[in-house]
């Protein structure tokens, strides 16, 4: 989501050349990572069993909240972006003067909300509703975008 923001502000040239750095770095931190499993003893097949072999039990709960941190920062991009956007689409929509009569608040906690009953979940089969509503929404999205 930050791709067109970087394009933006450093140039296509510097841009790209940003992405070619950090997709080496990527590329290098996946040998590394592939290197250390298969010099370690007892071949672990997750970063979880890497880390507890390196750094024994500590580095399990360290691992943990890396990965919480980064799938929490998504979210609430995600979030706000979805705000920012319903926002700015009834703003337009809604024709009042002034220019932020709705903020984005109540749409990410509208959002909120309405994800919750998919949240609490409990088996994988119980959420073919969400896929076959994906589905259904994406194929409207590309009708209505095309015709």
């Amino acid at each position: 989501m930050g791709l067109p923001f970087v394009f933006l502000t450093l140039g296509l040239y510097p841009a790209l050349g940003l992405m070619v750095v950090l997709g080496a770095m990527t590329v290098n931190s996946c040998w590394l990572l592939l290197k250390s499993k298969d010099l370690c003893p007892g071949k672990p097949e997750s970063l979880y069993e890497l880390g507890f072999i390196l750094f024994k039990r500590p580095s399990i709960f360290i691992i943990s909240a890396l990965i919480s941190i980064s799938g929490l920062g998504i979210c609430i991009l995600y979030f706000i972006l979805f705000g920012k956007t319903f926002a700015s689409v009834v703003n337009s929509l809604s024709g009042l003067s002034g220019d932020n009569v709705f903020t984005k608040t109540p749409f990410i906690l509208g959002l909120g909300i309405l994800l919750v009953p998919i949240l609490v979940k409990k088996e994988l089969q119980e959420l073919h509703l969400v896929s076959l509503g994906l589905f259904i929404s994406i194929l409207l999205f590309i009708f209505g975008l095309f015709v």
